[in-house]
């Protein structure tokens, strides 16, 4: 019991000391210290949800845990922060820099609209090319047009993920723009 409060205070302090770096970015100043204050009435329930993203992934790192613990709690207490979009920026030192974001008051999110949308367009994609795959006769001109057709809304969907992306890599500062969006 003792060693699991131990490990659960450590996973706490480790949360602590990342939003007070300068690795851990938000689009809303307030943001960090409603966490901090989350965490003083609760630190328990973010030190499980860290433990069981280790336990659901075994090779992940103890920062990405945190990460994703850190969001998590931040949407399960949402009435607690602005009404606006959220982007949380982390900047990891084992994997890409993440951004995390978190819809608004009304449940809507830019970049996770541009993320569900590049993802219908990827496996839009998919089905031409499997369409043009078996195609045969007339019907492989219209799977190359569909073909054509899907590729271009791919590439143009995931430039504008890539651009938006991009876009809050620069206000956070990071050189890197290597992001992994969730």
């Amino acid at each position: 019991m003792l060693e699991m409060k131990a490990r659960a205070d450590g996973f706490i302090g480790m949360a602590l000391e990342f939003l007070n770096s300068h690795r851990f970015k938000s689009s809303d100043p307030e943001v960090k210290e409603t966490l901090k204050a989350l965490i003083a009435e609760n630190g328990d329930a973010l030190a499980a949800r860290i433990e069981a993203e280790l336990q659901n992934k075994p090779d992940m790192k103890h920062e990405e845990a945190i990460a994703n613990a850190l969001t998590a709690t931040v949407r399960s207490n949402r009435k607690r922060f602005a009404e606006t979009e959220i982007v949380l920026g982390y900047d990891l030192k084992y994997s890409p820099n993440q951004l995390h974001y978190i819809a608004d008051k009304d449940g809507h999110t830019s970049g996770g609209y541009l993320a569900q949308v590049a993802s219908e367009a990827s496996e839009a994609l998919w089905e031409a090319h499997k369409w043009r795959s078996n195609a045969k006769g007339g019907a492989l001109e219209e799977a190359n047009k569909a073909l054509d057709i899907a590729d271009r809304r791919y590439r143009n969907v995931s430039q504008s993920l890539q651009e938006w992306n991009a876009m809050w890599a620069k206000k956070f500062g990071w050189k890197d723009e290597v992001i992994d969006a969730r």
